[in-house]
């Protein structure tokens, strides 16, 4: 048996690269949430900010921090609270930048540095676990609704074929790992080659993750 995702989140980290000029796009409204008390108000300032300074040519990406995941007790009635609100921050981020005229321009990923047990503590709460996964999103993109990588039935991962993103078990697979989708997003933004690329390698296998015709 196959599992193509695991769906519980520690803090998740939201980066979005954006390409292309913004000359004479509508403004967008002033980030007026930036010093609200409401933790999740301040998301909003935040995100707003970041399209604000890409409408203004200021930065082409942006990373922001979401916290809420972290669910070592009580699990189900918090985690999937945050996870509604990190839906509608996602949805708010592409009918901003849908406002200014740009959000064809925007890929945004979801990842986390970890994922929580497939099982529940003491305290109906889930920890720490070392496998997890990410989303990318792009408007009207080719390579959209497919998944690539794989867990067993206890969110194990499994090896895949780097040229078929096929499960292999043999000699030809490899684990996934931040790496690989780090390079992708690279070759993705045109950047693989650049020079700050050179300075940080990443000596990750080629993977390709935006291969519409493929996935696991």
């Amino acid at each position: 048996m196959k599992n193509k995702l695991i769906t519980t989140f520690s803090p998740v980290l939201l980066s979005f690269v954006m390409s292309g000029a913004m000359a004479q796009l509508p403004e967008l409204d002033s980030p007026s949430c930036l010093l609200c008390s409401s933790t999740t108000a301040a998301f909003y300032g935040a995100s707003q900010l970041a399209l604000l300074a890409y409408q203004s040519g200021l930065c082409v990406s942006a990373q922001l921090g979401f916290n809420g995941f972290d669910t070592h007790q009580t699990h189900d009635d918090d985690h999937f609270e945050f996870l509604e609100k990190l839906t509608d921050l996602v949805a708010f981020i592409f009918d901003t930048a849908e406002a200014g005229g740009f959000a064809d321009k925007i890929v945004l990923t979801m990842a986390s540095d970890f994922g929580r047990t497939p099982y529940y503590n003491a305290g109906g709460g889930k920890d720490h676990w070392p496998i997890g996964s990410a989303l990318i999103i792009q408007q009207g993109a080719s390579w959209g609704n497919r998944v690539v990588g794989a867990t067993d039935e206890g969110h194990n991962a499994l090896n895949i074929n780097p040229a078929t993103l096929q499960v292999d078990s043999g000699s030809n697979g490899i684990r996934l790992e931040p790496k690989h989708l780090q390079q992708a997003m690279r070759v993705l933004s045109g950047l693989e080659q650049s020079s700050v690329a050179q300075l940080f390698p990443l000596n990750a296998e080629d993977i390709d993750f935006f291969n519409p015709s493929m996935q696991t």
